[in-house]
Order: structure tokens, then sequence, then C-alpha cells
């Protein structure tokens, strides 16, 4: 007899629907957005779950996912995408906006966060997951500590080689190591603002109020084929997701907001 054992990996989409399911009062009736959507997995992924999810992207060229947006979600303008940094949708208009590894990318945080805070309902929830400076992966490379290195580092360049060598790195195929080092160094410097967690939290905090944290919750959700992982004590999740993955928390507009706000004095 064969006896079949089936692993599911819950992947960072199916975890943020999952929140969001949970987090929502009735999910069925809330309107939600997927902030930097990429190829639109968040929002496939809740339509099967019966969630009212939109999303929006600029496409930029150092990360342009539009090819692999499902046609359907594009014909239905349930994906679209943004010009000049605005959310393509009127003022008040999302109970929920859930931002997936988009802040490290964001130039000007401030104009994301006054833009999200727009479109967010009085009382509406923000969720973020990001990585921060502090962090020890860089998560889009796959090294330890390369995005810590300064943009005129002679060393940043053989670090990396010498990491790819030992077989470390993501996106490796058909590239030499040398190649692939300097490609993802200039990606880093072209596209990610890496900045320290007090400085994102901060700038959150001029916007938005009650923050809550949860990456215990998504070390659980994103560990739960390993079982266990579930026994190892509470500080040690912490120190994984936090130095590994970065930050998961939410925040809420404040009930008695308007559309239009400017930053809180730090």
């Amino acid at each position: 007899m064969e006896i079949a054992i089936v692993i599911t990996i819950v992947s960072n989409f199916a975890y943020i629907v999952d929140f969001c399911r949970k987090a929502l009062p009735t999910p069925q009736k809330a309107r939600c957005l997927d902030y930097g959507c990429g190829g639109g997995e968040v929002v496939e992924l809740a339509r099967k779950e019966g969630i009212d999810f939109l999303g929006c992207d600029l496409y930029y060229s150092g990360g342009d996912l539009s090819e692999r947006v499902a046609a359907d979600l594009l014909k239905e303008g349930r994906v679209q995408r943004m010009t000049e940094d605005r959310i393509p949708w009127d003022d008040n208009s999302f109970d929920l906006v859930v931002s997936n590894q988009v802040i490290e990318h964001v130039p000007d945080l401030q104009k994301v966060l006054k833009e999200i805070y727009r479109v967010l309902k009085p009382g509406g929830m923000v969720v973020s997951l990001f990585p921060h400076r502090e962090i020890w992966h860089e998560p889009h490379c796959g090294l330890p500590l390369l995005h810590r290195f300064r943009k005129d580092s002679e060393w940043r360049v053989p670090y990396a080689s010498i990491l790819r060598c030992m077989g470390l790195g993501y996106f490796t195929d058909g590239i030499g190591r040398r190649a692939w080092a300097e490609r993802f160094c200039h990606w880093i410097d072209d596209w990610c603002h890496y900045r320290p967690k007090k400085e994102v939290i901060s700038a959150f905090d001029q916007y938005f109020q009650d923050r809550e944290h949860y990456e215990i919750d998504y070390f659980n959700a994103r560990t739960s084929h390993l079982p266990g992982m579930k026994h190892l004590p509470r500080w040690i999740k912490l120190f994984i997701v936090r130095k590994y993955a970065g930050l998961v928390f939410t925040m809420r507009k404040p009930a008695n907001a308007s559309a239009h706000i400017e930053p809180k004095a730090s």
C-alpha cells in the first residue's frame, strides 16, 4: 500500500488572503486593494475566496510583472496600471489596503502613504509586509547583507561573486558569476530604498494609528509545513522574521478622518 504525503507550503500571497479573510469582520462585503500587486496573484486568490480585491502597480522597468496578470483581471479593470504614483480609485474606496514587499521599492514614502490614506475608508486597515535595512538577508538576490554595502564600496561585487561561487543567490541561470553580481548590485542601487525600521514605522505613525504586529503569526503560517517549528520560543520566531523577512503589521486610518491629510509632526 502506498501512502501519499502532501505538504502544503503557504506562500506570501496565500498568507495575505487568509489574513485578510480573518481580519475583516465581513470579508465578503469588504472592498480591498493590493498596492503594488505585481502579477495579480493576491487578487486572483482572493477572488476564489469570494473577497472583492483589486490591484494596482506602477510596473516600473525594474520589476514589471504585468505580463503575468490574468487577462480577465485586466479586462474587468480589477488590476490597473498606476501613473505618477496615484492610485486609480476614488477617495475612501477601500476597507483594507495591503502592500506586500513594496515599501522597500518606494522612493517617496510620504507620497505613497498619503495615497494609501486617501483611498482608505475612515477606520480602514492597512496591512504591510516589507524588509527593512536591518535585515540580514537581501530578499531579491538571496545573499546575506548585500544591501548593507555602500554604493561606492569596492568590496560588494567581489563579495557577491564569492557567495555566488558558493552556490548562493537567486535567478542565476544563464549568467556568469561576476556579471550576476554586478547586475544585482546595480539593480539594488536603482530600485531599492532600504530604510531603517524606526524610520519606516515613524512614517506610518504620521498617518495611521493602532499598530499591531503579526510577525509571529506570519512565522507560524509560513512554517506550518514544518511541525517542529511551532515549538520554538516566541522570541526566536520574532528574531527570525525580523532579521530574515522584515516587519508584518497592521494600522488603521482614524475613524473620523477625512480623505486628505498632512503628516503629523514627528
